[in-house]
């Protein structure tokens, strides 16, 4: 998910970013993303609750400091969706989390239809941040009808998959079992498809383990971090 129930802090967050590359139009790849682009969160938006109130389809991407409106520097990292300086692709970077695969498997073959289409589509940046904050409130409005309609003439994608969101489950179980059941029913979701609570075994704290897990995992790959966010930035 894209952000913990009990919090309400717009760095403390998780996103799933997609890399596209090999079209032949960039321009018209850009374009044709950004017009349905709010409609294909949906298939993913995932952040109901925040601060212990449920706050709509997506805190994650109404509040978080990592996303935002998109601008005309496509280059500019903390936006929607930008060319990547790193690796010179289109980096989607809207998206929730979510544990159901085979939405993420629908979104994608929905990108991938997307690219690959002979048309072009009015995808404008002012039309777009227009829309961003109403959908992540609101889910499915009435504006992205039209934009439906235009992806079913690229791929048949039920319409039910936009009217109820991951989000929409997650928040009628946070609302019924809490937020402990709730993180465990996700857990549970994400490591075995099974979106339903189930017990969780008691867990201390061990200063020598967190130690051994930062020396033995984060403090390798940091040179790599590090390069990484300096060639991003």
């Amino acid at each position: 998910m894209g952000h913990l129930f009990d919090q309400e802090e717009p760095t403390n967050i998780c996103g799933m970013h997609v890399h596209i590359s090999g079209f032949p139009d960039r321009e018209r790849a850009y374009r044709n993303l950004v017009y349905f682009l709010p409609l294909l969160a949906l298939l993913v938006i995932n952040s109901p609750v925040a601060g212990n109130r449920c706050y709509g389809q997506s805190y994650r991407w109404a509040e978080a400091f990592a996303i935002g409106p998109l601008r005309d520097d496509r280059r500019y990292r903390f936006q929607d969706l930008i060319e990547s300086k790193r690796l010179g692709t289109l980096e989607i970077r809207v998206f929730d989390p979510v544990w159901d695969l085979e939405r993420i498997r629908i979104l994608l073959e929905c990108i991938q239809a997307i690219l690959l289409a002979d048309a072009d589509y009015p995808g404008d940046i002012k039309v777009y941040n227009g829309l961003r904050l109403k959908v992540a409130r609101e889910g499915y409005i009435e504006e992205l009808r039209p934009v439906y309609r235009d992806l079913t003439r690229l791929l048949p994608v039920p319409e039910d998959l936009f009217r109820r969101t991951p989000a929409d489950t997650v928040k009628e179980l946070w609302l019924r079992e809490g937020t402990l059941a709730t993180y465990a029913a996700l857990d549970n979701a994400y490591r075995n498809g099974v979106l339903k609570p189930r017990p969780l075994r008691p867990v201390k704290v061990s200063w020598p383990l967190m130690l051994a897990g930062f020396c033995g995992y984060y403090l390798p790959k940091m040179p790599y971090n590090i390069k990484k966010v300096w060639s991003e930035w």
